[in-house]
């Protein structure tokens, strides 16, 4: 799934000799529910797949589903601490933490990689916390798919690159996949990575 089927507009720029694509992405909620609908992250689908075909893990339900990934949200905009944020909400089974942000690793150490585990998680906010800071987050328009133990939510927010000031407000997109006790398991984010590079370059 690329972000540019999300009504995504690009700009080009040179990294390295050669091309990449930077996306600004602006999605409506009914952009959100066909994006939902195309994409199926391995890294998510293949963590909540029983062990024993014949046998289904027992599903969380819509409403306990929904309350754990607004709680989640609630606490990342409340700027939780990393090690709170993983007691409270991660699952149990650390092994299982997945957290992958789309975007060129170029851009930002944060982007282009999938971190696993509790050091994973704790290495992904570390980088994103030295790299910039967010304020007035707000999550809306929560997607919830029971059987596929995910939801997919549009959040809103303002965020400054540290090292150069420069401020911008963008649209993100979070997928959560959570595990049969409704703790998040992967943790997957598209985000404006055209703001994050021309901001790190004091460019915006």
């Amino acid at each position: 799934m690329r972000t540019d089927d999300v009504n995504a507009t690009g700009a080009h720029t040179k990294l390295r000799d050669s091309t990449i694509t930077i996306y600004y992405v602006h999605i409506s909620d009914q952009e959100l529910t066909q994006f939902y609908s195309l994409s199926s992250p391995e890294f998510l689908t293949t963590s909540v797949k029983p062990n024993n075909p014949t046998m289904s893990p027992p599903l969380p339900s819509y409403a306990s589903l929904l309350n754990s990934a607004t709680s989640f949200c609630t606490a990342f905009a409340s700027h939780t601490s990393p090690p709170d944020l993983l007691h409270n909400h991660f699952t149990h089974h650390h092994p299982s933490i997945r957290v992958h942000e789309h975007g060129l690793p170029q851009l930002a150490p944060f982007l282009g990689r999938t971190f696993t585990g509790a050091s994973g998680l704790a290495e992904y906010l570390s980088l994103v916390s030295s790299s910039l800071t967010y304020s007035d987050l707000h999550f809306a328009s929560y997607l919830v798919d029971a059987a596929a133990r995910q939801v997919c939510v549009r959040g809103r927010g303002r965020f400054t690159w540290t090292s150069t000031g420069q401020s911008w407000e963008e649209t993100f997109v979070y997928l959560l996949g959570f595990d049969e006790e409704g703790r998040v398991e992967g943790y997957e984010v598209w985000a404006d990575t055209g703001a994050v590079w021309l901001a790190g370059r004091g460019e915006l």
